[in-house]
Parts: C-alpha cells; sequence; structure tokens
C-alpha cells in the first residue's frame, strides 16, 4: 500500500467519486485496502487487488464494488519476456515506450468505452484511468474484479472448445459492427499507436527461437525452411501482407494481444472452471486499427488444439461474418463471406509461423511447465501445435501464391 500512497495519493477519493457517480449513489468508502498480486503475470503493469470498505447506507451498497484490480505500471522492472525481447533487440528504449504507450492505449480505450456508454458485456467495468505523463507519472486502471463471476482457461496449452470460440467470435462481431457504423472517430484516437509495432531487430528474435527449437527438436526440424521465416518477418514483408490483409476485410479496431489469458469466461458450476460463455475481454493495450483476422488467428493459432482449429476454422469465420452482418443490419456494405475466409488463409502464417520462433520464450512463461508430469505434456502439447501450425502456414502460403500467379 506505501508504494501506491506514495504515487497516487488521492486514490481513495478518486475511486469514491468515480463509483459513486457511476451507481448514482452517495456512499463513503471508509477504507481500501492494496495487495500486490501476479506479479510474475503482468507483462507490463504491477497488479493490485484492492479491497474496498463502504460506509453503510439506507439505500443499501450491495451493488458497489467490493474490490478492484488495480493495473499500475512498472517502468523499474519489466516481465522476462519483454526484458528480453529488449535485449534481443538491441533497443535499450523499447521496454519503457512499450510500456507507457501501451498504458495510455488502454487508457483511451476504456475512456472511449465511458464516453459512449457502451455496455457490451464483453468490457469490464473501468472506475479510473490515469494515462503515464513521463519521466514522472505513473500511469493507473481500477477496473472491476472479474474473478467472483468469471475465470480464465488455466493454461494456453488448454485447447479452447467450440462453445468458448463461438461465444468469442460472435462478441467480437458486435463490437467490430459499432466500429463500422459509428460516428466516433476512435480510428484516429489509436492511430497514433501504429509506430510502438515497428520494432528494431524483430527478425533476431525469429531466429533465436528458430535455433532453440532446432537444438531442442532436431528430430522435427529437418523440414523447416529457416529462410523463408525470417523473410516473411523482415519489415518490409510485414508491412505488406498487413496492408493486404486490411484492405481485403474492413478495418476495424483490433485487439492486439488475443490469447486465452486476457479472455474472461463465466464459470461452470460446480468446479468453476471456464465455460462456454464469454464474460470479458482485458487488457486492451495494444489495440489498434487493422483486420479482425490479426486476432482470430492468435487464438486460433497459439490457444486451440490443431484438431479443433483444423476442424472448426472455416465455421467460425463464418460465424463471425454472419454475426457481422447481423449487427451492422445493411449500415454498411461487407465483403462477400469468401474474402474473409481468404483474409484469414493470409493472415494465418503471421502467429502460424510466429508460434515456432517464440515457443522458447512462451515455455515457462505463458505455458506452465514446472508442474510435474503436466508439465511436460503441456510441453509436448505446444510443440505439435506449433509444428501444425508451420505445415498449415506453409500450405497456406502455396495456395494463395497459386492464386496470384
Amino acid at each position: 500500500m506505501e508504494e501506491i500512497d506514495l504515487d497516487f495519493p488521492n486514490l481513495k477519493s478518486e475511486l469514491e467519486q468515480n463509483i459513486n457517480i457511476i451507481y448514482n449513489t452517495k456512499v463513503q468508502l471508509n477504507s481500501i485496502d492494496v495487495t500486490l498480486i501476479n506479479q510474475k503475470n503482468g507483462f507490463m503493469s504491477k497488479m493490485f487487488l484492492a479491497k474496498l470498505a463502504w460506509q453503510q447506507s439506507e439505500l443499501g451498497n450491495n451493488q458497489l464494488p467490493k474490490s478492484l484490480i488495480l493495473k499500475v505500471t512498472n517502468r523499474n522492472k519489466q516481465s522476462d519476456i519483454i526484458t528480453n525481447m529488449a535485449e534481443i533487440m538491441q533497443d535499450t528504449q523499447f521496454s519503457s515506450t512499450f510500456v507507457d504507450q501501451g498504458h495510455n492505449c488502454e487508457v483511451d480505450f476504456y475512456q472511449m468505452i465511458h464516453a459512449n456508454k457502451l455496455t457490451m458485456e464483453i468490457f469490464p467495468k473501468c472506475y479510473l484511468a490515469r494515462p503515464v505523463i513521463p519521466p514522472t507519472d505513473r500511469g493507473i486502471l481500477a477496473l472491476e474484479n472479474l474473478n467472483d463471476r468469471a475465470t480464465l482457461i488455466d493454461d494456453m496449452s488448454t485447447s479452447m472448445t467450440v462453445g468458448q470460440l463461438l461465444s468469442l467470435f460472435e462478441a467480437t462481431a458486435r463490437f467490430h459492427a459499432w466500429c463500422l457504423t459509428t460516428d466516433v472517430d476512435w480510428m484516429s484516437v489509436f492511430s497514433k499507436y501504429a509506430n510502438r509495432y515497428m520494432v528494431k531487430n524483430f527478425t533476431q528474435v525469429v531466429k533465436n527461437g528458430l535455433h532453440w527449437f532446432q537444438t531442442e527438436k532436431p528430430e522435427l526440424s529437418g523440414n523447416l525452411n529457416e529462410e523463408m521465416i525470417v523473410q516473411f518477418f523482415e519489415q518490409s514483408s510485414m508491412e505488406k501482407l498487413l496492408k493486404r490483409v486490411r484492405t481485403i476485410t474492413p478495418v476495424v479496431l483490433k485487439h492486439g494481444d488475443f490469447w486465452t489469458n486476457n479472455i474472461f469466461f463465466h464459470k461452470q458450476q460446480p468446479g468453476g472452471k471456464a465455460g462456454d460463455q464469454l464474460a470479458a475481454i482485458i487488457d486492451w493495450q495494444l489495440a489498434g486499427p487493422g483486420s479482425v483476422m490479426e486476432d482470430f488467428v492468435c487464438v486460433l493459432a497459439w490457444c486451440t488444439s490443431s484438431v479443433v482449429r483444423r476442424a472448426n476454422q472455416r465455421m467460425l469465420i463464418d460465424h463471425y461474418y454472419d454475426n457481422l452482418k447481423k449487427y451492422t443490419n445493411g449500415k454498411v456494405e461487407l465483403p462477400e463471406k469468401e474474402a474473409f475466409w481468404q483474409a484469414y488463409k493470409l493472415a494465418f502464417p503471421l502467429r502460424g509461423l510466429l508460434l515456432l520462433c517464440l515457443l522458447n520464450i512462451l515455455l515457462g512463461n505463458l505455458v506452465k511447465i514446472d508442474t510435474g508430469d503436466n508439465g511436460q505434456t503441456r510441453k509436448e502439447e505446444m510443440i505439435r501445435r506449433a509444428i501444425d501450425c508451420y505445415n498449415d502456414s506453409v500450405e497456406f502460403l502455396s495456395e494463395i501464391s497459386s492464386v496470384n500467379c
């Protein structure tokens, strides 16, 4: 709590004021108790649990939040993933710039949601959003604590179910329909963060990951086309591919970090495991204009078993399209359904090839491999998934090349 008191001395009064406005009430916040949580899992922020004690009111205060999640920018010490990538890219400013811009992007996102009264269930409630102001002022977000009503899938290696994917794709279509039909100039707000994706020496990250995989699994590496993979992730190649994908499908506000650690589902009863119904999507710090396929290929390639993905990917893209068409209700002209499938195949290698190159970073960080027998099972699942994604990426690229000839 000392750290919070020092950097945010008015936090208690600000939360009291904002929450009372949101719930249209007047109740005193007696105390706030803050505890550091999930320090290892917060890639760009320190995460705190804030327990709120409200004064009893004649009107009742059961609707008021009893706890919140505080996300505070962590500029002094980053996660291993961010630090390792900065070192490989030889970019000393990568960590601090990436963190600051990411936080401020998420602040802009929640301010947009609040200003336009977007009540879609997929957005957690935000009670305070303060940007980073370099060089001294840290940023903070005070967000709904989703853990009472929802939960995450336990590990990236645990495949999403068809039901979860259907719920996720429908909710995404609803939000994207708003993006395509609203008068709000969201594109100008989020376009200013585009340059953060242009990182230095990213191909070195790719080469290091491939070298690790070839050393770890030489028996699976014989058919890998290392030269093709490295060329694919050169900046000019990436920019060309993204431009093409974004001309095939409408430009919407993509999430940018669309994987299962950022997707909450309502809890099953009994047991409390993630059910099929989407509860919320969190961590919008990488949001920006782009194609929905940039998000979908992540959640399907990285977070879904090859068996489930291969059997259902076309159906899921069609499901998204049908719902986008329903929610836009004729207000915008959409490309044909087949165009969305072609865009998916074009975008798939963005994550399908990258999974193979980032396994050395993901294993042990986003994939728990230090939990006895299950750890080795998770590792082998991700390796199989990466090989399948590589093979499917090569197949899709071959199809696209033959069509363009």
